[in-house]
């Protein structure tokens, strides 16, 4: 089954590199994502590099949100 996790490396010393933040059973969109990073902010209260850290996001691209980066990948997992 694919499904697509949301992957994050922090600066931290010794951090892993697939560190495994969520996974979706399909390709998340903008409010999935916002959603998932900003639960508590509506989307008028979303500033723009907000925005564009989603957007960015969506389009596969890996992005920086605080001290931490952020990518998107298709994965495929096993269920027995």
């Amino acid at each position: 089954m694919k499904v697509y996790a949301i992957f994050s490396i922090a600066n931290n010393y010794k951090q892993p590199e697939n560190n495994l933040e969520t996974l979706f059973q399909n390709k998340p969109n903008f409010e999935n994502l916002k959603t998932f990073f900003f639960y508590q902010l509506s989307i008028d209260e979303l500033r723009n590099s907000d925005i564009m850290f989603l957007v960015d996001l969506m389009r596969g691209k890996s992005v920086r949100l605080d001290n931490t980066e952020y990518r998107i990948e298709e994965v495929t997992v096993v269920v027995n």
